[in-house]
């Protein structure tokens, strides 16, 4: 009964540990005139292969739950607008990183340093 009660602890407790190391991103993304981007596809990837992803609603909002801690590359891109990459992105425990990103048309470049 004592092994019983010691594996259940220690499960429940492994198990909380395991949901604690894992974090969030969301954000709005819009385009140059501030227009809401619907259906835009957001990646989190991880030397260059998607892992976790999502697609923006009707308003431009994503959210990227669960994502496991550590660093990621996001990239933002959709049918009618140029792609846009970030790498450096850390997701820490229990907490959301809130990033907005604006996507620019395909017909113009994306401005430097944006």
């Amino acid at each position: 009964m004592k092994y019983i009660i010691a594996t259940l602890l220690l499960t429940t407790s492994l198990a909380g540990e395991l949901r604690a190391q894992t974090g969030s991103i969301s954000g709005k993304i819009t385009d140059d005139k501030k227009q809401p981007v619907q259906g835009a596809i957001v990646s989190l990837m991880d030397h260059t292969m998607p892992k976790y992803g999502t697609t923006t609603d009707s308003t431009g909002y994503y959210i990227i739950k669960n994502v496991p801690v550590g660093r990621y590359e996001l990239k933002a891109r959709s049918l009618d607008h140029n792609g846009r990459f970030y790498p450096g992105i850390t997701i820490a425990a229990d907490r959301d990183i809130p990033f907005d990103i604006t996507l620019y048309p395909k017909t113009k470049p994306v401005p430097v340093g944006h």
